[in-house]
């Protein structure tokens, strides 16, 4: 119990029989408070009183649930003999209470559902819910179809929930796909808030698409941007690695840099002589090994190689029996070259798979302005064997080019990014997909004042869409990669921030639900390997939800 008396503070405890007698006999003393004047309301009022929640089944029962969420602990951690120690230390009414297994379980799909009736509430509120999707298997060989979903909120915030996870029986094509979205869509009763889904490129997923259309327009779905650009760079890297003769000095370049990066990671001895060297050329790190599946570590694994150069040089040069990996100056022209080349693509993956910020605005404009880039390297002569890598993944970045500049969703979003120019042609697409969230009234009902109207929008208070849109149209390119961001400070343009909000919750990747399989790998630990699908998806969408 501690006093609340302005600058004291002092701390009395209280003993079983909850006496207030030494609490009472301060107030008197030290600060004057006369005996007639006590009681209960003036003891409560001035000092805290620590309320120590109860410990029953219930509540054990709950706080298992949570811990269990939150931290991925396994059920049988609560029967260990470790814990029971720990907790009795804790409160020695513990010992009493026995860990009921089933109990807990029944707790947590208990805590699923009444989560599950506020999800299905939240989601039924949104102006567009998008999805994203895909098929994973776990360690013991069963198939899960996944489904989150993501919204941006009436105070402009994105959100992400992980919605379903669902065993896949079967064949995983076109019917079985379309089967469970539809049926999740349906669980969750959205089938007038989906706007879009978003997943990969698999043939099984595009077949799919049609079978959708009752519940998702077609012009809206989204073939996953990381997915895209993974198929892009290993066409590129296929012809790096092929060792044909047109390009047979990069595949060796590469050849050697992967066998050094290989031999150092493997010898503790080789790492402490090469912090030798690196220290006379004050740099620090090690050069790193790529992962073949992985073409994003080939990039890593290139960008550390010329970075560390001039220690890998003075290595090679000065340990015996390391001529074999001696790069000239101008193999690591050409390094710095792939280098440029991937780059872009290993950039487009990070922006469009930022967590909360995955969206599609500037989707298109991100493809077009690889290809400008692939289109305007600077090739030297000596380095004419790289023009058919180039090639390689143009050809690609053309073919998908093509696929999305056909997609809807993609082109309005793409314009939603502020660029400072818009053709003729982009201005009355614009103008057109914007009709439907050109709504005054709201405003008005929103800002009576015409005088704090004014001080808020200042002189641009836009009386048509046209001045609206032409407006925008004359705004300076926007660095920020953060558009969600972006529209939610943009006040002075309702009608295209109400669009932003409706569309910019398509995501541009399948990140967000290859993040819910990552979740499902710490669930399924040693201990916890045979979870059924159904207490997996509890877990997990609990997890994501909050409880």
């Amino acid at each position: 119990m501690k006093c609340r008396f302005p600058n004291c503070g002092v701390e009395y405890s209280i003993g079983p029989s909850r006496s207030t007698k030494n609490p009472l006999h301060h107030l008197m003393k030290k600060h004057h408070i006369q005996e007639t004047r006590r009681s209960q309301a003036t003891i409560d009022s001035l000092f805290a009183l620590p309320v120590r929640p109860l410990l029953t089944k219930a509540s054990l029962e709950r706080a298992s649930v949570k811990l269990i969420v939150q931290n991925m602990v396994p059920f049988t951690f609560f029967t260990s003999d470790s814990f029971r120690e720990y907790s009795d230390l804790l409160n020695d009414r513990f010992k009493e209470l026995k860990f009921d297994h089933a109990a807990v379980l029944n707790k947590m799909f208990q805590m699923y559902l009444v989560r599950l009736a506020a999800i299905k509430s939240e989601l039924a509120s949104q102006v567009s819910v998008s999805l994203t999707c895909d098929i994973w298997t776990s360690p013991d060989n069963i198939s899960y179809f996944g489904v989150t979903a993501h919204y941006i909120n009436q105070d402009f915030k994105p959100i992400s929930l992980s919605l379903s996870l669902k065993e896949v029986d079967g064949k995983h094509d076109a019917s079985t796909i379309s089967y469970i979205i539809n049926n999740v869509i349906g669980e969750y009763e959205i089938e007038e808030n989906v706007l879009a889904v978003t997943f990969d490129d698999a043939s099984s997923n595009i077949a799919a698409i049609p079978l959708l259309e009752d519940n998702i327009d077609c012009n809206c779905t989204v073939r996953c941007m990381t997915h895209i650009v993974n198929l892009i760079a290993k066409a590129g890297l296929r012809i790096l690695d092929s060792g044909s003769d047109d390009i047979n000095n990069i595949h060796n370049i590469l050849s050697k840099i992967r066998s050094f990066s290989k031999m150092i990671s493997m010898s503790p001895q080789l790492q402490q002589r090469f912090t030798t060297y690196a220290s006379i050329n004050l740099q620090t790190g090690f050069p790193i090994l790529d992962v073949r599946t992985k073409w994003n570590s080939t990039c890593d694994m290139l960008e550390r190689a010329a970075e560390l150069a001039p220690t890998i040089d003075l290595f090679i040069n000065r340990e015996s029996g390391m001529s074999e990996f001696r790069l000239e100056d101008l193999d690591w022209a050409k390094v710095d070259l792939v280098i440029s080349i991937l780059q872009p693509l290993k950039e487009m993956n990070e922006i469009f798979s930022q967590n909360g910020d995955g969206n599609i605005g500037g989707y298109i404009s991100a493809f077009e302005n690889l290809k400008t880039t692939l289109e305007n390297l600077d090739i030297l002569p000596e380095m004419f064997e790289v023009d058919d890598v180039i090639n390689g993944i143009l050809i690609k970045v053309t073919e998908y080019c093509s696929k999305i500049k056909d997609n809807e969703a993609l082109r309005v979003a793409d314009l939603l990014r502020p660029k400072g120019l818009f053709t003729k042609e982009e201005f009355d697409f614009l103008k057109e997909k914007s009709r439907m969230f050109f709504n005054f009234q709201d405003l008005t009902e929103t800002v009576d004042d015409v005088g704090l109207k004014a001080k808020i929008f200042g002189s641009r208070i836009f009386s048509t869409l046209d001045s609206e849109l032409l407006a925008y149209s004359r705004m300076s390119n926007s660095s920020t990669h953060n558009l969600v961001d972006f529209w939610a400070h943009a006040p002075t343009l309702p009608t295209l921030r109400n669009m932003a909000r409706y569309y910019l919750s398509i995501q541009a990747s399948s990140a967000p639900v290859e993040k819910l399989f990552s979740k499902c790998q710490l669930f399924l630990t040693d201990e916890q390997n045979k979870l059924p699908p159904e207490s997996l998806q509890a877990l997990v969408c609990l997890n994501s939800w909050g409880i």
